[in-house]
């Protein structure tokens, strides 16, 4: 059992000293940039010397760029709320380490200055109290399971009709009428979507909410080429399921109902990844099983445009490389990256003419309307050729920002990316 930290000291061992105490509980982390705490990200483990975060690529500052990530050696101001309204109280923290994590966020470390040895100290007591309300409720929760007992932790799942009452994907009079009616042996889902009642994308998404998986929609994800081909074409056609994109060394696997164990095990032997299962709509899957050599690319559609693109460049641990904002034009879009022409500071520059091209984040800000707000998106470039620009775009010093053309695609970082360039196509298409 974890216990919290005593300010004893033994007069006969002059190294016995305060034991670090360290707990798993909820929390948010904010730092402090250009005067203001913004949040920062998730905390993963605290205690009266130092934390451990999980810095949020999705977190913005007041620009709208990405909140860069601190940098090992470098002194931040730091708060930790346990609790959504919790007073912030900053204190000076050293950064001393920066790793990447699988799911492309990033960990970082922080050891507390001296000077807030106090304030920390009394932060740290709540946080050791909140991780022993949850071991209790993990332990009742196991002991639930050990002894056959309701499980206190978890609320009665409610069932997939009763879903899709609360969703509004049907009316609870109709759903009444058809059960009193239909008395078979046929899945409710299948029986509701056999009678018109629900579509079958309603019924991937309430499915989605009963099993707690997540839903995907392929048309506007799209599937990946290196993706589908991790899975053999027979085995995604009997298992009736389609491998759409790789992150992080994981294989995003689309399915119309939960995977059993052993149909997992066989995946991510044939994948050699670690395979997540998402819930996708069953009509979707059969379109994209009959696509050709096996499944269905998502068409990439490329849209010349000359919208104006702000962007800044971050490295692999999401730390600022560069502190200027650069502007330049964006010569077309499509569902997957972006290719426009702009300044590129020289080391990045030099950097990507060497093989294999460093791993770099672009957060771009495009502007495809003046009465619409920018759209804040990740990319990673994967070419940056310096070439003659036209007169239109703003031309900085050549010694320091040469004049581009970068190539990138859309980041892994966050799901949500894929989806809002998708949808800024459409809207340029549409103009």
């Amino acid at each position: 059992m974890t216990h919290a930290p005593s300010n004893s000291s033994s007069s006969g061992n002059p190294k016995a000293g305060r034991v670090r105490a360290r707990a798993a509980a909820d929390g948010a982390v904010w730092l402090s940039h250009k005067d203001r705490l913004v949040p920062a990200g998730r905390l993963l483990d605290l205690s009266d010397t130092g934390l451990r975060y999980r810095h949020d690529p999705s977190s913005l500052d007041a620009e709208g760029f990405p909140l860069p990530a601190p940098v090992k050696g470098q002194m931040v101001l730091i708060a930790v709320t346990l609790h959504q309204g919790d007073p912030l109280r900053a204190v000076n923290a050293e950064t001393l380490r920066a790793i990447p994590g699988l799911d492309g966020a990033v960990e970082i470390g922080c050891k507390f200055a001296a000077s807030g040895a106090a304030e920390m100290q009394e932060i740290h007591r709540k946080y050791i109290d909140a991780s022993l309300q949850r071991a209790r409720l993990s332990l009742a929760s196991t002991r639930a399971k050990l002894f056959n007992q309701p499980d206190p932790a978890r609320r009665k799942r409610e069932k997939i009709g009763e879903v899709l009452v609360r969703r509004k994907a049907v009316d609870p009079k109709d759903l009444a009428r058809f059960l009193d009616g239909n008395k078979t042996g046929v899945p409710l889902g299948m029986r509701l979507l056999q009678a018109g009642l629900v579509t079958s994308r309603q019924l991937a998404e309430a499915l989605s909410d009963h099993v707690g998986l997540p839903f995907v929609d392929l048309n506007a994800t799209g599937v990946e080429d290196d993706a589908l081909h991790r899975i053999k074409a027979s085995t995604a056609m009997k298992m009736g399921i389609v491998p759409f994109a790789i992150s992080s060394r994981r294989l995003k696997i689309a399915s119309s109902r939960p995977l059993t164990m052993d149909e997992r095990k066989e995946l991510e032997a044939q994948a050699r990844l670690r395979v997540i299962p998402h819930i996708a709509d069953k009509d979707q899957i059969e379109m994209t099983l009959k696509g050709p050599s096996g499944g269905k690319r998502h068409v990439r559609h490329e849209t010349p445009t000359e919208v104006l693109v702000r962007y800044r460049f971050y490295g692999p641990t999401l730390e600022q490389l560069d502190p200027r904002t650069f502007e330049g034009a964006a010569a077309n879009l499509s569902e997957t990256g972006i290719l426009f022409g702009g300044a590129v500071p020289r080391s990045i520059v030099e950097a990507f003419k060497k093989r294999p091209a460093p791993k770099i984040v672009v957060a771009a800000q495009v502007f495809h309307d003046h009465q619409v707000a920018a759209v804040t998106l990740r990319f990673e470039p994967v070419r940056i050729d310096e070439v003659s620009m036209p007169d239109r775009i703003v031309q900085p010093s050549p010694d320091e920002a040469p004049m581009c053309w970068i190539g990138a695609r859309v980041s892994t970082l966050l799901a949500e990316d894929r989806k809002n360039l998708l949808k800024l196509c459409e809207a340029i298409r549409d103009e």
